[in-house]
């Protein structure tokens, strides 16, 4: 997506950009490939770290969990095996829609810090 108005920063979270190129006049090329950098990061997130993470963190619990219902009760143990699958895909789902809404926000956010460092573009 190419940056040519200062409106067009306004889409940027609006239309889901893969990448973007800041071509605006009224700023350095410097400032420019600045800004494209900080925001080509984040749109290139997709939640995916934050599942990882998610399942390395409740991975060990789901271990646990699953040991003790097979030693301590007659749940079948194919059942297990299951919950434990569909509770590691659960936690990598949620991981990742949690990631992508923490990037939603960083972009928001991201928007606002451009708005308020250039505030005499706006005028």
């Amino acid at each position: 997506m190419e940056i040519n108005s200062i409106d067009d920063v306004k889409c940027i979270s609006k239309k889901r950009a893969n990448n973007v190129m800041f071509k605006l006049q009224e700023l350095s090329a410097e400032d420019n490939s600045e800004w494209e950098k900080r925001f080509n990061g984040l749109l290139c997130e997709c939640g995916c770290s934050t599942g990882l993470y998610y399942l390395k963190l409740f991975t060990p619990i789901f271990i646990i969990i699953g040991i003790l219902a097979l030693v301590l009760s007659s749940i079948p143990y194919a059942i297990i095996i299951s919950a434990f699958i569909v509770a590691n895909i659960i936690a990598g789902v949620i991981g990742k829609i949690k990631g992508l809404r923490r990037r939603d926000e960083s972009i928001k956010t991201l928007i606002n810090e451009f708005y308020c460092k250039y505030p005499i573009i706006l005028n």
